[in-house]
């Protein structure tokens, strides 16, 4: 299994706008993006994987934030995403 984890550092849509860019996530089994800076309405699809989204919201952060979790589906039974939302931290 090849996994990768990244800072996007914001803009995640011009990022998934380059070919290059998801051709690159596509080469890894589990895919961990960090600091994405997408809405809550934000969502996006890459053929053959899970796709998970944790929005950050601006009340909670003004810097943005929010995560993705990309899983190839052949590796979908087998990786469970487990949830928990803290209210209290901010």
């Amino acid at each position: 299994m090849k996994f990768i984890s990244w800072n996007i550092n914001g803009g995640l849509q011009t990022k998934l706008d380059d070919k290059a860019f998801v051709n690159f996530l596509c080469t890894y089994d589990l895919v961990f993006l960090t600091e994405c800076w997408f809405e809550k309405d934000f969502s996006f699809h890459l053929p053959d994987y899970n796709c998970h989204l944790f929005p950050r919201l601006k009340a909670k952060s003004v810097q943005g934030g929010g995560s993705v979790i990309l899983i190839k589906k052949c590796f979908s039974t087998v990786i469970d995403i487990e949830t928990c939302i803290l209210d209290s931290m901010v």
